[in-house]
Parts: C-alpha cells; sequence; structure tokens
C-alpha cells in the first residue's frame, strides 16, 4: 500500500544521504590529515637543516685548515683551506684564460654533483629511517583504524606505513562490535620497525529497534555468542 511504502523510501533515503555525508567527512578528515602530515614533515625538514647547520659549524670551527664558503645553494659550508685556495687561483686564471678554466669547471661540477647525489641519498636514508610502520588485525575484518583519535582510510587487516618514531594510541571501531579488552592501545614505533597490534571484536547484543553508535562503548557490552 502506498502509504506504508513511504516510511521505507524515506529510510532508503536516509541511508544513502548518510552514506554520503560519512564519506564526505571521512574526505574531509584524510584532506585534513595529508595537510597536517606535509606541514609536520615540513616543519621537521626545516628544523633538521638548522640543527645541520649548527652542528656543522661547531665541528669544523674546532679544526684548524678548514674555511667557511657559501654554496651554490645559499647554505653554508665548509672546504679545506687547500680547496679554498685553489678556487681563488682558479678565479684568477679565469681572468686570464676563461676557455681553459671553463673546461675545468666542467670536470670539477660533475664531481661536485656525484658528491652532492651520494649526501643526498644518505639524507633522506636518515629521514626514512625515522618512520615506522603499524600493522592492525582483528578478528573481525574491515574494522576502520583510529590513529592518535584520527579516524584513517585504513581498515583492518592491514599497515599503516610511514608513521613518525614515538609514542602512539591505536583504536579501531565497526558498527555492531565492541572491543574486548582493552579499547585503546598504546604503542611506540621505531624508525624501520613494523608494530604488530590485535583487536578482539564481539558483536553486541541490542533491544530491537535501537541502534548500535560508533565508537568505544561508554558501558560494558552484552556479547551475542559467536
Amino acid at each position: 500500500m502506498p502509504v506504508e511504502s513511504e516510511p521505507q523510501n524515506d529510510e532508503e533515503l536516509r541511508r544513502t544521504i548518510r552514506t554520503e555525508i560519512e564519506h564526505r567527512d571521512r574526505e574531509r578528515t584524510r584532506q585534513t590529515q595529508k595537510r597536517d602530515q606535509a606541514r609536520n614533515a615540513d616543519i621537521s625538514a626545516e628544523r633538521r637543516r638548522q640543527i645541520y647547520q649548527e652542528e656543522l659549524r661547531q665541528y669544523y670551527s674546532n679544526r684548524p685548515g678548514y674555511r667557511e664558503i657559501v654554496g651554490e645553494d645559499g647554505e653554508p659550508d665548509w672546504v679545506p683551506e687547500s680547496e679554498f685556495q685553489k678556487s681563488e687561483r682558479l678565479f684568477d686564471e679565469a681572468l686570464a684564460d676563461p676557455l681553459n678554466v671553463r673546461k675545468r669547471l666542467k670536470i670539477t661540477m660533475a664531481a661536485g654533483a656525484v658528491a652532492i647525489a651520494a649526501l643526498a641519498a644518505v639524507f633522506f636514508f636518515v629521514l626514512a629511517a625515522k618512520t615506522g610502520s603499524i600493522s592492525v588485525s582483528t578478528n573481525i575484518p574491515d574494522a576502520q583504524i583510529i590513529l592518535d583519535t584520527v579516524p584513517l582510510e585504513h581498515f583492518t587487516n592491514s599497515t599503516i606505513e610511514e608513521v613518525p618514531e614515538g609514542e602512539h594510541v591505536v583504536t579501531v571501531r565497526k558498527e555492531g562490535y565492541a572491543i574486548v579488552g582493552e579499547p585503546v592501545q598504546k604503542i611506540t614505533v621505531r624508525g624501520g620497525k613494523i608494530v604488530t597490534i590485535t583487536f578482539i571484536l564481539l558483536p553486541v547484543l541490542q533491544p530491537k529497534g535501537v541502534s548500535q553508535p560508533k565508537g568505544v562503548l561508554d558501558e560494558e557490552p552484552v556479547y551475542k555468542n559467536p
């Protein structure tokens, strides 16, 4: 009958709209997380550059036979006094014989490019070692993973990569299920390592007509028999 079909159609429409809202919210959260991660990475890289220059200056300023110069990238650098004097002689020679010096400069620049590439590889290797991974599994798959209170686009069972070193808190959620035991696990991520954690989920028995709220339950849940 038409009168009875309208609530059903409304409910289907509401479910569709709720799904769209949840998708939009997850996408907004994902974009916010990506921006935060990029911002934190920029801050960490800038802080590392500053500390690197401080340590470089402290190291070479206490060693005789080195001279501080400004590199092509505008950053301070230190070279042996002999290389500094060689550069000065090369400059003087360039005034007298530009063609010959141009050839020598090409050889010197090629060697410098190789050295810079090697240093860049070491630098990025050090940065990569500052992140680890978290493998999250549940006995009931497809539970959403929540890292440091932020819902992720990752669902169990899967591995979250490029997690910064340090302490983190992890939990999961799945509608109609509750976590048995500790709902939130505190872990420590090490560079280049994988931390494996597991959650046990059991279905929650709900009275007819009462929907299951998302997230960790505040009260002791009543479990169905598996």
